[in-house]
């Protein structure tokens, strides 16, 4: 069971990450995973937000999202 109670398909425990560091992630139990598309998919994802946010002009056009 996840710390808010939540339960998977047919009561299996869901996989909650805890931390991510480079290409792994960590879960609640500890245990490491590499994350696949740990560059490709976020990077982009965060690049569209932050498009999105400067467009409703809730980010000023000067901020720049920091890159690893």
């Amino acid at each position: 069971m996840t710390a808010n109670g939540s339960l998977g398909p047919e009561g299996e425990d869901l996989l909650v990450v805890r931390r991510g560091e480079g290409p792994y992630v960590e879960d609640t139990d500890g245990r490491r995973y590499i994350a696949g598309l740990s560059g490709c998919i976020p990077r982009r994802l965060v690049d569209l937000i932050a498009r999105r946010l400067r467009q409703a002009g809730l980010l000023a056009a000067s901020t720049t999202v920091p890159r690893r």
